[in-house]
């Protein structure tokens, strides 16, 4: 039991590589002893496994709280059995010097990626489907490789409303990654008087280079802006109990920057969450519901060249309205679904018993503070469709159903999801709950 144990714990540890996006928190921690804060400086190796990149290892150098409390820093590098190979580099929750209420957080990537499995584009094995679609053949897909490079700002203000009229950094105390003091929101339902309310801007441009079989060279090129907002009335962000979350938001690519092509979407996203109470082997059960929407406004419009060629305006895959993968329809491949219009539901049962055989210890050079458990029953439900019809999105829809395990460890969320679905299993690693999602 004990070696069990250890292997469990490297491979947490190992997948422990980012902090998920902390939505201007600043956690600490009660113990016997008194408040203990996060470490400001770790270096931390891991592995981990989805269908997207199959096996990865790699490693992070990550700060925190250097300069400002709440700011988070991290470079990660990447590689996987499916040849890709990636850095990243993340900046979050800096708070800009003239307004208190104003945030910075940067992302940005750039590396190669090995075959991939890509539901878009022809494929001349199934000359008259769309691939992607809803009635598409699990095996309407390319293999592809080639090259991605993304960066995205986003600039996040703090409405003086509800939990937000005081100090735009909320301090979480946290007893054994349970919150003691200072939730954010739940208490009903009104943003002026429970919740934190955000108007986000988020500028974004991503180039990817393909290389395929089927269809040779491509690339795809977006660069634009999103306009998000968030309203919040949840107790705790990255793990809640009860409340709800609200976002609505608007993306648009002028074309300009080597874009593609011009495009315009919108979505909507809604999560209830409902605290069950403590049992008397339980610390925390919770059942948590999520719906979601997505729409390309300018879909089936085009601009036509003097030879009569036409361009649709329609959203690349990672932007527009997609199913599949680590966060949506998780039994099936990343985006395995797109189209026009998406809707989608999950329901999520999230049980935190008090058994925790881990605790606080010292792992590969590091310290390791597996605060607890939870063990997640799942189910999903969703499709693709040419038009945003409230009929049509509900026929023939695509579901599966899994089970999940999450720990708290280092006040992150690391998260194993197993959806099973009528074409096979998917196995997710990540950070954070699956949602509420993040622009």
């Amino acid at each position: 039991m004990k070696k069990f144990q250890t292997l469990l714990l490297t491979i947490l540890l190992l997948c422990c590589v980012a902090r998920p996006a902390a939505a201007q928190n600043r956690i600490v921690s009660r113990t016997p002893e008194g408040l203990r804060e996060e470490s400001t400086y770790s270096i931390i190796p891991f592995a981990f496994y989805n269908e997207l990149l199959q096996f990865a290892v790699g490693g992070a150098v990550s700060v925190q709280g250097v300069l400002q409390e709440q700011l988070f820093g991290q470079i990660t590098v990447i590689g996987s059995s499916n040849g890709s190979l990636f850095t990243i580099l993340k900046v979050e929750d800096v708070r800009l010097p003239f307004s208190n209420r104003l945030f910075l957080s940067t992302r940005a990537y750039g590396g190669t990626f090995g075959k991939i499995e890509y539901f878009k584009g022809v494929n001349p094995d199934f000359p008259d489907e769309v691939a992607g679609s809803n009635e598409s053949d699990v095996d309407n897909f390319q293999e592809a490789d080639g090259e991605d490079f993304d960066i995205s700002l986003k600039f996040r203000y703090l409405l003086p409303l509800g939990h937000g009229r005081g100090e735009p950094v909320a301090r979480i105390v946290l007893e054994n990654g349970i919150v003691v003091e200072g939730q954010t929101g739940g208490e009903g339902w009104h943003p002026f008087s429970s919740g934190r309310t955000f108007f986000e801007v988020n500028p974004f441009f991503r180039s990817q280079q393909f290389t395929s079989d089927a269809s040779g060279d491509f690339e795809v090129k977006t660069s634009g802006l999103t306009f998000g907002l968030i309203y919040d009335n949840t107790d705790f962000s990255e793990n809640p109990s009860r409340g709800s979350y609200k976002k609505v938001a608007f993306s648009k690519d002028w074309g300009k920057l080597g874009s593609s092509r011009p495009w315009e979407s919108v979505e909507f996203e809604y999560a209830k969450f409902f605290n069950l109470g403590r049992g008397a082997r339980t610390r925390q059960r919770v059942l948590a519901f999520n719906f979601w929407t997505a729409h390309a406004l300018t879909w089936n419009d085009f601009d036509e060249d003097a030879e009569g060629n036409r361009t649709f305006l329609r959203p690349p895959n990672h932007k527009g309205s997609r199913l599949g993968g680590i966060e949506r329809l998780k039994g099936f491949a990343e985006s395995r679904f797109s189209d026009r219009s998406a809707i989608y539901y999950s329901l999520e049962y999230r049980h935190t018993p008090t058994w925790n055989p881990f605790g606080r210890r010292r792992v590969l050079g590091s310290t390791v503070d597996i605060s607890w458990l939870q063990f997640v029953g799942f189910f999903e439900l969703g499709r693709v469709a040419p038009e945003w019809d409230l009929g049509r999105l509900h026929e023939d829809m695509k579901w599966d159903a899994g089970v999940g395990l999450r720990v708290w460890i280092n006040n992150i969320l690391t998260r194993l999801d197993i959806g099973y679905s009528s074409e096979g299993a998917g196995v997710q690693m990540t950070i954070e709950h699956p949602f509420p999602s993040t622009l």
